[in-house]
């Protein structure tokens, strides 16, 4: 689902940030719905740990990085 936000024609000469910013959405959704929602594990995570805001990011940024560094990858061998 989150993926279809690389079909945007935004940020699309820049690589890194595209990446980035296109995990943040998968990001807050993590922190502020599935975490205190669905998981019933406190605000943003906390429940599981200090650092699990941070783990959420990192993780959601390389999923962000990889996604995007993959779609320039694929455009370029089509």
């Amino acid at each position: 689902m989150w993926g279809f936000l690389f079909l945007l024609p935004v940020l699309r000469n820049r690589i890194l940030s595209r990446g980035v910013v296109f995990s943040l959405g998968p990001t807050i959704v993590q922190l502020f719905v599935v975490f205190p929602l669905k998981a019933h594990k406190g605000y943003m995570g906390l429940d599981l740990g200090i650092l699990t805001p941070l783990f959420v990011f990192v993780f959601n940024a390389i999923w962000g990085l990889t996604a995007a560094l993959w779609l320039r990858w694929a455009g370029r061998s089509i």
